[in-house]
Parts: C-alpha cells; structure tokens; sequence
C-alpha cells in the first residue's frame, strides 16, 4: 500500500515539477502550446504507471536486499538504481546531446530518490499508526 502511494506522490510532485520548467520556456506569442493542465494530467498519468509498474517491483526487489543497510546508503542506492534505469533508457533510445543525457540520468536519479523518500515517509507514517492501534 505505501508503494502505491509513494508512486502517486511522486508522479504529482515529478508532474508539478516538469508542468512548472515547461511552462517558464513558452517566449514565443506566435507558437500554439499544449495547455498546462494537460501536461500535467499526461506527465502525472506517464509518471505514475512507470513509477507504478516499474520502480515498485525494483523497489520491493531492491528492499529485500538492502534491508538492514543504513538509510544514506539506501538512499544512494536508490538514486543510482535510477541512474541505471535512465541508462536503461538512453540505451533504447540513443542521443547524441550530452547535456541532454546528463540531465535525463540526473533526473531519473533523482526521481527514484524522491520515491524512496515518499516511501520510507509512508512506511514510518504506518507503522506509527500502527503502533497507535
């Protein structure tokens, strides 16, 4: 459950994130542009079935694994585990603008992070509720 949350979160705040750089780089009266709330709806909806199909198995995976490790190395572990799948992408889809490719792999870093974050945040918001129970 606290997946499923991580992954809507993530995917509003990476969404809200991307509508707001987008929308700063319209300078041009004379170009139609997509409207903002439907970048965000697509970039909300895009986000979360990747973060939804794709990062909850790595993350439970990668759980497991990791499981008694401190959380600044969870933590990095995450973020490098979005770096690979950023990789992973740029694979499939080759480009030859550097700046490009840094920026996709420091955001796939850091959106897998974010993930992490939200779901270290929902895991310890359940327990305490647990607890309370």
């Amino acid at each position: 459950m606290s997946k499923v949350i991580s992954a809507f979160a993530t995917a509003l705040i990476g969404s809200i994130i991307f509508t707001f750089f987008n929308m700063m780089n319209r300078n041009t009266e004379t170009t139609l542009y997509y409207t903002g709330i439907s970048l965000f709806m697509t970039g909300f909806v895009v986000l979360f079935f990747l973060f939804l199909f794709i990062a909850t198995p790595m993350s439970l995976f990668l759980d497991k694994k990791i499981k008694h490790y401190t959380f600044l190395t969870k933590s990095l572990l995450y973020f490098v585990t979005g770096i690979a799948f950023g990789a992973l992408f740029l694979i499939f889809n080759p480009s030859n603008n550097l700046t490009g490719i840094l920026n996709l792999l420091l955001i796939s870093g850091c959106s897998n992070l974010l993930f992490f974050l939200f779901s270290h945040l929902t895991d310890s918001i359940l327990l305490s509720y647990k607890k309370l129970k």
